[in-house]
C-alpha cells in the first residue's frame, strides 16, 4: 500500500471526506465531481487511488460534514509577499482573548497556515481580493455552504514540489467564533445569464474544440498578468457554449498544469465563475450553428441581396453629412446638457461640497462664478454618507434662505452596474421629479461612483464599462447631465482612481484640490479653467451632544482663476493677481450701486488692494510703489484678468460675496 493511500484511509477513519489530486501538486483533482464523490468509504478510496495512481495527494473536501458539523478552513497565505500572517495578527488582536486560533492547524510548504474550524451552519468559500477581503488581505476561506463554491485543502502529509503539509497545532477542532463567522460574506455577484447551452453532437463538437483551444492557449504566469490571462482564457472557453462546470473541468485538466504555478482548484473555479457571470456576451456567442443563418437569395449578378432595413448599421454619404449643433451648456464652459462628467479628488478635498454648490446653482438658475446656468431640477444620489449630505443640504437651505427649490435627494442604494439594475427606475424617478416641479431635470449627481457600482471592481473594464453604459443610457433617455463623484488615483495628474478608460469615456473632468476646482478635460472645449472656494459655517439652530449649536460648512466662492490664459503676464502682474484673491477673501464686499458687474460678484476697494500690495513688499517709496501698483493693475485690466470701475476691482470671473479668508474643517468632502 502506498504512503498516500494509507494516509487517505487514516483520514477517512477520522471522519474526513477525501479524494486524490495530481501527485506532487495542489491541483487538479483526479476525479470528476469531487464535490459529490469525496468519501470516507475505504472501498471507494482504494478505487479512486487505483485510478489516480498510488502517489495522488490526499485532499479534504470542505463541503462535506465532519462528525455532523460543517467545516471551515481559514487559509492564511504568505507566499510571494501575501499578507495573510499580518491579517491573522490583526484578527487575533480583536479576538485573541477567546483563544480562537487554538484549533487544528496545518502549515503549508510556503509557511502559510490552514486553520480548521467547525460551524453549525454552512459558510461559503471565498478568495480574498483587493476589493473584497472580509478577514483581511491574504486570507481565503475554504468551505462549502450555500453562498459560495465548495473548496478543498490538501491534507497534512501531502507533498508538493515546494515541500510538505504538516500538522502544526492541536489536532482538536474548535467552533469558529460567531463574530468571525459573521464577517465571511462573499462579494456581491452579478446574476449569471440564463442561456441555452449546446447539446448532443453540437456539445461534443464544442468540447473537442475547447480542448484543442486550451492546448494552444497562453498559460497563466504569476506576477505576469496571470489573473487577466486566466479570465481571458475562461471567457474564450465560455464562448464555445460549454457549461461552467464543463469549462472548469476542461481547464483544470488540459490547461491548468501548464500554468506557473498551477491554480488551486477552488481559485480556478472562482476565475471561471467570474467569466460566466461578468462577461457581457452570451454563453456560446463564439459558436456558429447552421440554424443561426437565414437563407438569402442571390440577385442576377450572383450577389446576395439583403432586405431593406434588416440591419441596424447604416451609413451617411459624404455629401449628406450635416452640421450637428453643439449641445447647450448647462454651465457655460464647464458642463453641457446631456453630457457625462466626473468630479474627482483626494478624500476631504471638498468634492461633495463643490457638487452640492453646482446642484444648488442649477436648481436656482443663478450664475455660477459669473457663468450662465440653465435652470433645471436636480437629483442628488447620496449613496455614500447620506446623513452628511442631508445636513449639508439643510445648511444650503438656511444659508440662501430658500424654503424650496427643485433639488431632491435620493438616499437608497443604487445599482448602476448590472444590466437589470436601477437605471429604468431612475428614469421613472427623474420623470416624476420633473412633473412635481414643473421643470425638466437637468442634472443627476451620483455620490460616489464607488457606491453605485454595486460590488463591482473599479479597476475592471468590464464592470466600469457596464456602469458607463448605464450612465449613457440614463442621459440619452432623459437629456440629463450625469455627474459622477469619484476619488483621485495615486497620482492626481493621471486622473481618477481605477479603470484607465474612465477618462476617455467622460466628456468633462474636474479635479478638486486645495479648495480649487480645475477643469482638466473638456471634450471639444478649453481646459485649464479654475475656480477657488472656501467653506463657511452655517448654524443649523439645533444642539449637538455637547450643548452647542450644530453647524455645517457650505461653499462660498472665491477668486476664479483667469479663464483667458495670458502667458505674457510678467512676475509682478501675476503676483498682484494672486494677491487680489487673498484680498477678496478678507475685504470682499457687495458692489455699490452703479457698478457694471454680474450678479453675485464680490468686489474690493482698490485702496485695500493697493495697501496690501505696499505692505507685502514693504515699499519705502510710497509714491514709487503706487506707480508700480497702477502700472501692473493696468496690465491686468488690459489682459482682461481684472475689472476696475470707480475705485473698485474684482476678478474678470467673480464670486459670491463673502468675508471668510479660510478655515479648516475636518468634514470637507
Amino acid at each position: 500500500m502506498s504512503v498516500m493511500l494509507e494516509l487517505a484511509l487514516a483520514l477517512a477513519a477520522e471522519g474526513w471526506h477525501v479524494f486524490p489530486v495530481k501527485p506532487g501538486r495542489k491541483s487538479p483533482p483526479m476525479i470528476k465531481n469531487w464535490q459529490e464523490e469525496a468519501t470516507t468509504d475505504p472501498v471507494k478510496i482504494r478505487q479512486m487511488w487505483a485510478i489516480a495512481g498510488p502517489d495522488g495527494n490526499p485532499a479534504i473536501a470542505c463541503n462535506m460534514l465532519f462528525n455532523g458539523q460543517h467545516i471551515v478552513v481559514v487559509d492564511a497565505d504568505v507566499k510571494n509577499g501575501a499578507r495573510g500572517s499580518e491579517s491573522l495578527d490583526i484578527l487575533d488582536l480583536f479576538y485573541g482573548e477567546d483563544d480562537w486560533m487554538k484549533t487544528r492547524t496545518v502549515r503549508t510548504p510556503s509557511g502559510g497556515l490552514h486553520l480548521y474550524f467547525l460551524t453549525a451552519t454552512p459558510l461559503g468559500s471565498l478568495t480574498a481580493s483587493a476589493s473584497h477581503a472580509p478577514l483581511g488581505l491574504g486570507i481565503d476561506v475554504r468551505a462549502g455552504g450555500p453562498h459560495g463554491r465548495a473548496g478543498y485543502v490538501l491534507a497534512p502529509g501531502a507533498v508538493t514540489a515546494q515541500g510538505n503539509y504538516t500538522l502544526a497545532g492541536t489536532g482538536e477542532m474548535r467552533l469558529l467564533l460567531p463574530a468571525i463567522a459573521s464577517l465571511i460574506v462573499p462579494a456581491p455577484r452579478k446574476k449569471a445569464q440564463v442561456t441555452l447551452l449546446l447539446t448532443g453532437a453540437d456539445a461534443e463538437t464544442a468540447r473537442q474544440r475547447v480542448i484543442e483551444h486550451l492546448q494552444h492557449a497562453p498559460a497563466a504566469v504569476e506576477r505576469a498578468g496571470g489573473d487577466a490571462t486566466t479570465y481571458q482564457v475562461a471567457c474564450q472557453v465560455r464562448d464555445y457554449g460549454v457549461s461552467e462546470t464543463e469549462a472548469l473541468d476542461l481547464m483544470a485538466e488540459h490547461w491548468n498544469p501548464n500554468c506557473a504555478p498551477a491554480w488551486d482548484y477552488a481559485d480556478l473555479a472562482e476565475k471561471v465563475g467570474n467569466a460566466y457571470r461578468y462577461a457581457r456576451k452570451e454563453v456560446g456567442s463564439g459558436v456558429a450553428m447552421r440554424t443561426d443563418f437565414t437563407p438569402v437569395a442571390a440577385n442576377d449578378r450572383g450577389a446576395v441581396s439583403r432586405p431593406a432595413g434588416s440591419s441596424r448599421l447604416q451609413f451617411e454619404r459624404f455629401s449628406e453629412i450635416r452640421w450637428e449643433q453643439a449641445p447647450r451648456p448647462l454651465i457655460t464652459r464647464w458642463l453641457d446638457n446631456g453630457a457625462l462628467s466626473v468630479i474627482y479628488g483626494r478624500p476631504n478635498a471638498g468634492k461633495s461640497f463643490l457638487a452640492l454648490d453646482i446642484a444648488y446653482h442649477v436648481a436656482t438658475g443663478t450664475r455660477w462664478y459669473g457663468e450662465t446656468v440653465e435652470q433645471g431640477a436636480v437629483v442628488y444620489v447620496a449613496a455614500e454618507s447620506p446623513g452628511s449630505i442631508r445636513r449639508r443640504l439643510v445648511g444650503l437651505r438656511r444659508y440662501y434662505d430658500q424654503p424650496d427649490i427643485p433639488l431632491v435627494m435620493v438616499s437608497c442604494p443604487i445599482d448602476l452596474r448590472s444590466r437589470n439594475g436601477d437605471t429604468e427606475d431612475l428614469i421613472g424617478l427623474i420623470n416624476t421629479v420633473g412633473d412635481a416641479y414643473g421643470v425638466p431635470v437637468r442634472l443627476i449627481v451620483f455620490d460616489t461612483l464607488a457606491r453605485v457600482i454595486a460590488g463591482g471592481d473599479e479597476n475592471s473594464g468590464q464592470d466600469m464599462g457596464a456602469l458607463i453604459a448605464n450612465a449613457d443610457h440614463l442621459r440619452h433617455r432623459t437629456g440629463c447631465h450625469v455627474a459622477l463623484i469619484h476619488h483621485a488615483g495615486k497620482e492626481e495628474s493621471r486622473g481618477a482612481r481605477g479603470w484607465s478608460g474612465l477618462s476617455a469615456a467622460v466628456d468633462t473632468e474636474i479635479l478638486v484640490k486645495d479648495m480649487t476646482a480645475t477643469l482638466t478635460k473638456q471634450r471639444d472645449g478649453e481646459t485649464g479653467l479654475k475656480v477657488g472656494f472656501a467653506l463657511e459655517k452655517v448654524s443649523l439652530a439645533v444642539l449637538d451632544t455637547t450643548g452647542f449649536p450644530e453647524s455645517v460648512p457650505v461653499v462660498v466662492h472665491q477668486l476664479a482663476a483667469s479663464t483667458v490664459p495670458d502667458v505674457s503676464l510678467t512676475g509682478p502682474a501675476r503676483e498682484l493677481l494672486d494677491l487680489l484673491g487673498t484680498v477678496m477673501g478678507t475685504h470682499g464686499q457687495a458692489p455699490p450701486a452703479g457698478l457694471d458687474v454680474v450678479p453675485d460678484t464680490a468686489v474690493v476697494a482698490v485702496a485695500d488692494w493697493r495697501a496690501a500690495f505696499l505692505a507685502r513688499w514693504e515699499l519705502s517709496d510710497r509714491k514709487g510703489g503706487q506707480q508700480v501698483f497702477r502700472r501692473q493693475m493696468a496690465r491686468l485690466v488690459e489682459a482682461e484678468q481684472v475689472c476696475e470701475q470707480r475705485g473698485y476691482a474684482w476678478p474678470a470671473r467673480g464670486g459670491k460675496v463673502h468675508n471668510l479668508a479660510s478655515e479648516a474643517f475636518g468634514d470637507t468632502d
